[in-house]
Parts: C-alpha cells; structure tokens; sequence
C-alpha cells in the first residue's frame, strides 16, 4: 500500500539522492534543495510503500528554471503579471511504482497544497527526452487548463556550464523541455496550445 504526505526536513537528503540517481545530479542542485528548504520555498508531496520511496511531487514558487533562462523568464513574468505562480521542481516516479497511480495522486495533492496556499498558476517545465518522448506531459495537463506553451529543443544544453548531469545525455545534454503554464482555477486542460 503506497502512503503519502507533505515533505517534510526529514525527506530532503533521500529527495536530493533521488535526484541526482532520476533527475539532474551535481552538488548545485543539492545546494539549491537545501536553499529553498531553508527559506520556506519548498513543499510537495513524498509517496512511500512501506520504507521504500515511491516518488515525489516538488514546488518552489515564482517563474525559474533548472537553470537560468532569463528572455524566457522574463516572457513569463510578463505573461503571469504578478499573479501567484508555483514552479514545479520535480516529479518522480520511481521505476517499480510507475502506472500504479502514484503520479496522479502526487499531483491532485499538490494541487490542492497550492490552491490552498492562494496560487493561481502552474509552471512546469516538462522533460523532452532525446527520442521525442514527453513522459510527465499527460500528469501536468491535469493539472489545470493550459494558458501557455511552448516546446523548447536544446533546452538543457547548458547544464554542465552549471556543473549538473543528465541522467540520459550525462554532461553534454541535448534533451529539451516543454514549458507550460497552467491556470489552475480554470480546471483541466482543454488541449489548445496558445
């Protein structure tokens, strides 16, 4: 039976493992998880069966990225003007529990954690893999309806000017994203692209 609550201190060395063995690795994105803990600018859902993680569910808020990308941020900002927006860090299902759910639950409780703390949009940046594939798109389009997208190829290239690592491409990334907002008062997304 899979279990989930909020993430709590407790969670953020096994997060940052879970990281850098799925997501990006290298020392700057721990730093960065343990800088967002510290202010307060960290929250989500952790998924466990029994001691074994299962996956979890990240958000900071405001418009950022993996690393910068300032004429997007700043296209964005512009876009939200000054309405509450969340970011996802990560989401994460580990292998053995993917097509159990867990995903879904993951993001209706996060969604819920932000509606309830006054959050209106929704960014996330979505994972292109090098063959095409978008696996986590489905789970952000439930989320709300879509109010903005855009597919950016090569949106990863420069993680190793900031000393992190793909999982797939390792230090010379050539993944790219689709970055989407959402407008989580409006529901499920319709599927339009503007």
């Amino acid at each position: 039976m899979i279990e989930y609550r909020e993430i709590e201190k407790r969670d953020i060395p096994l997060i940052t493992k879970l990281y850098a063995q799925y997501l990006n690795s290298g020392e700057s994105i721990s730093q960065s998880i343990r800088e967002a803990w510290d202010s307060g600018d960290y929250s989500g859902y952790i998924a466990f069966c029994g001691d074994k993680p299962a996956g979890f569910f990240s958000i900071r808020s405001g418009i950022t990225f993996t690393y910068p990308h300032p004429g997007l941020e700043a296209e964005l900002t512009e876009f939200t003007r000054g309405k509450k927006t969340g970011y996802c860090d990560a989401i994460l299902v580990i292998p053995e529990y993917r097509l159990e759910g867990v995903a879904e639950q993951l993001t209706e409780r996060s969604i819920n954690l932000l509606l309830n703390e006054g959050y209106e949009y929704f960014l996330a940046e979505i994972w292109i893999y090098p063959d095409g594939t978008a696996p986590a798109k489905a789970v952000f389009e439930s989320m709300g309806e879509t109010v903005w997208q855009r597919r950016v190829d090569g949106f990863y290239s420069e993680l190793e000017k900031y000393d992190m690592g793909c999982p797939i491409c390792g230090s010379h990334c050539v993944c790219g994203a689709w970055v989407d907002i959402m407008d989580l008062k409006r529901g499920k997304a319709d599927g339009t692209d503007e």
